[in-house]
């Protein structure tokens, strides 16, 4: 990316919110370590991405996964930056649509009524696109939460994860996100294990 850090941040603030209002607006639990962006602009957006045994779990685990590109594909176009397609083959090997893709595979057949899985995850697209539209003002909100921390230490993750090589990040903990969307009018629930 050619991006300067400042609209890097931005981008991945708006993907990373995206990701947790969409998981908090279909009651997907929060994770204590909240939203974090990195100082490279990299993000990681911590809800409870295992679902239940239940198609609606399902479909939310994958319209969370994949609401975190149309919130920054929606940010781009609003700022006229360019912004890949959802059939790029950057995001279709992305984590999110790995993640969209293992989940679908266990939908049931009641889920899929006939339909194959390509028709499924285009529609499971279009609905995280619409979610986003509806959701944009909180997601904006989340965004600009995260842009206003200022870099504190990396901390690592409960799970013992690695995901960035940077030593700073924004952070804003599962707890305050918590507060932050019921002041937006979306109840949520953090915990520290899914």
């Amino acid at each position: 990316m050619g991006e300067n850090l400042s609209i890097r941040l931005e981008r991945a603030a708006h993907h990373e919110a995206g990701h947790v209002v969409v998981a908090a607006a279909r009651k997907l639990r929060l994770r204590s370590e909240g939203v974090i962006v990195d100082a490279d602009g990299e993000g990681l957006a911590c809800f409870c991405k295992r679902p239940d045994n239940t198609d609606i779990s399902r479909e939310s685990c994958i319209l969370a996964s994949l609401s975190g590109f149309f919130a920054e594909r929606r940010f781009c176009d609003l700022k006229g930056y360019a912004c890949p397609s959802p059939h790029d083959l950057a995001v279709i090997l992305g984590p999110d649509w790995k993640e969209a893709r293992e989940i679908q595979g266990k939908l049931t057949n009641g889920y899929l009524r006939g339909r194959g899985s390509g028709d499924v995850l285009k529609a499971l697209e279009d609905d995280s696109e619409k979610i986003v539209l509806r959701y944009w003002t909180e997601i904006e909100a989340v965004a600009h939460a995260i842009l206003a921390k200022s870099f504190e230490p990396l901390q690592p993750l409960k799970s013992g994860a690695h995901w960035s090589n940077r030593l700073e990040a924004r952070c804003v903990p599962g707890v305050e996100l918590v507060k932050i969307l019921e002041g937006l009018g979306i109840s949520a629930l953090c915990v520290d294990e899914c």
